[in-house]
């Protein structure tokens, strides 16, 4: 199985969003990671719906910040 094929796991989520892992629990029960699932006591969120989370999140800022409507090539 390759990398950008598996789930991760809420901490892998939270060291790529430079947060803690309450708050990828809470992003999870707000709906921000459709698709995310229980295995025992551990979330799953899928790497496809990270990365468009990542994304949209990544766009949000250059808008606020820069003013810009799509991200550019250097920073993917």
């Amino acid at each position: 199985m390759s990398d950008e094929n598996k789930d991760l796991k809420t901490g892998d989520c939270a060291e790529r969003l430079g947060c803690c892992k309450r708050t990828v629990r809470n992003l999870i029960d707000k709906g921000d990671f459709p698709g995310a699932y229980k295995v025992g006591h551990t979330w799953r969120i899928p790497a496809t719906t990270f990365e468009k989370y990542r994304t949209k999140q990544i766009q949000k800022y250059q808008t606020r910040i820069f003013g810009l409507d799509r991200i550019p090539p250097e920073w993917k």
